[in-house]
Parts: C-alpha cells; structure tokens; sequence
C-alpha cells in the first residue's frame, strides 16, 4: 500500500489531488475537466493507487447535468453539446397538458425529469420514481442544482407488479456486459450504461410498488412517462386503477419486443408473473378506455404514445383556434 501510494504521487507528474481517471482504454492517465471528486481504490500494476471516482457535469439550456462519467451513452451525447432524448422529449411535449402532474417510471439522474418540469406549470409537479440508490442520489443532486426541489419529486423505489423488494440485475446487458456495482466502484473507468439496468437477479435490492398502489397518493396525473427497460408490460399489468382515473397521455419505450432480452431477462426472474407480463395495455386501453394509438409522431415503433379522447378533442381544439 505505502509503496502503491509513494508512486501515485509522482505518477506522471500528478499529485494526489489532481484530477484524473485511469483511462478506460489503456490505464494511463487522462485530465477531466469539471469533476466531482469521490475518491475510491483502483488497481494498476500490482499496486493500489488512489484515484478518484469521477462525475461530469454538463451545463446546457435547460441547467446542468452531473452523470458518472463512465455513463457511456449519455455522456457520449452531452459531449456532442446534444441533450439526451430532446427530441423525443419536444415531440412529447405537445402533447402534455401543463396545467396536470406528471408521473414518471425510472428517473435516472434526472436529464428527462429536468426537462419535463418545463413543460408544466409552476403548481403542477413531476413524480419521479428510480429504483437504483446511486442513480438516485444523482437525481437528488441534479434535481438541488436546478433548485426545483418543489417541482420534481423523486422516489427512491421502482415501479413493478407487485408491493415489496425486488432484484436489480447485476450484468450491464446493453454496454460490454459490465457488473454495475463494479461499475459504479472500482471499476469505474470503464463504460457503463446504468440507464439500461433491468430487474433480474443477483444485483441491488431495490424497494417496488405498483401504479394502483401509489393511485391513492397523488392525482391529476396527465401523462405517464415510462423508460423502464423491459418491466413495462408488468408495470401497466397492475395500473388499471390510476389509468381509469386519470386517463393520462401515456408514453413508453415497448423494450419486450424491441429489446427482448430485457424482458426476458426479467421474465427468468419472476416467472411467476408470466401472465403478467403478457399483458397489452395498447389493447386495453384502445378497447376499455377509448384511447388512440399515435403512430404520426414516433414511427420508429418502439416508443409507444396513447391519447386519451381528452387530449384528441384538446389537440382539436388548439388547431381550429390557429386556422
């Protein structure tokens, strides 16, 4: 260890509190600008070398962001000066009715509840719902950086079929096969995809609840914005309530066929809820609600808007007043 500690503070000429990362593709250091530090253990060599676990943040014209720095996708877009899913998100928009709350399933660090906040009036808040502790406390942060402690109001807890713990799968399916606990530690010089963590097994235990549960807690709820990586059909399976009494515009990410191996991943887990699983909640909502499928807006098939009739005749509405 003393040894380890004597070379980092002559390692290429840094000292123990300068700013740097073992390069995720030849161990060798690399500067980063705008850091926050976490220092952790990381291994090189055969010696211990403490280095520091770095967080990017990104200001951009909605505030700023703060990501793990090994958050592949995502810090791959900021990096281009782009916004992560902006332009679903505008689309998205003109379907939202600002003067109702937003419900929204798997938050991560916040990018898309910060932007969503700006759709709703000042009265009207964002439920944000991540089960995972780490993202979780970056979503706390992003959202105290923006100061919109009264508008977006997050929830350490997933939504799912059923009222209780559940499991995280550990390996990263989407980004190299990574486990996410090492990812988030010691190995975070590497890539990670934590926005694309199913449930499964083996991983962090997580606190679940069910839309019909939390139906009693809030209200008004004009849209459901849902990325959750597969557990979508076992989320709706189990939101029959909210949804009749809402009727909310509802968005989400159809990961069971376009990324199959998300819900079955799931699926290998909880196998007591296949039927679960197999529910359609386009169908149901087409023939028991009187909801429309949008394809005009998304035609990539996989991100799925419903309408309420509310918000048909509301859209109707707005057109013939600019004619």
């Amino acid at each position: 260890m003393t040894r380890g500690l004597d070379i980092v503070n002559n390692y290429n000429g840094a000292k123990l509190n300068d700013t740097f990362i073992l390069n995720e593709c030849d161990c060798y250091r690399s500067e980063r600008n705008k850091c926050v530090i976490d220092y952790r253990t990381a291994w090189k060599n055969g010696y211990v070398y403490k280095l520091q676990n770095v967080y990017n943040t990104y200001n951009n014209r909605y505030g700023s962001i703060t990501l793990y720095s090994n958050d592949i996708y995502m810090n791959n877009e900021f990096k281009k000066n782009n916004y992560w899913n902006e332009s679903i998100l505008l689309k998205l928009k003109n379907f939202i009715d600002p003067k109702k709350n937003i419900l929204q399933i798997g938050a991560h660090c916040g990018s898309s509840s910060i932007v969503l906040s700006s759709f709703i009036d000042n009265e009207q808040q964002i439920y944000a719902y991540e089960p995972q502790e780490k993202l979780y406390n970056l979503l706390i942060k992003n959202i105290e950086e923006n100061s919109l402690k009264d508008k977006i109001i997050p929830h350490n807890m997933g939504i799912f079929w059923f009222d209780g713990i559940g499991t995280m799968n550990n390996i990263d399916l989407d980004c190299a096969n990574g486990i996410f606990s090492k990812r988030y530690d010691e190995e975070y010089y590497l890539p990670c995809n934590f926005a694309g963590a199913t449930l499964g097994k083996d991983g962090e235990k997580v606190k679940l609840t069910t839309l019909n549960n939390i139906e009693s807690i809030y209200d008004n709820i004009g849209c459901i914005y849902c990325i959750a990586q597969g557990s979508e059909s076992f989320i709706f399976s189990k939101s029959i309530n909210l949804i009749t009494k809402n009727r909310p515009v509802i968005f989400f990410e159809n990961n069971k066929i376009f990324y199959k191996y998300q819900f079955d991943t799931i699926l290998e887990t909880y196998s007591e809820f296949k039927e679960d699983g197999d529910f359609d909640i386009i169908d149901y909502c087409i023939k028991n609600l009187n909801y429309t499928l949008n394809r005009e807006v998304f035609q990539d098939k996989i991100h799925v808007l419903l309408l309420p009739n509310w918000r048909i005749q509301m859209g109707r509405h707005l057109k013939s007043s600019l004619i």
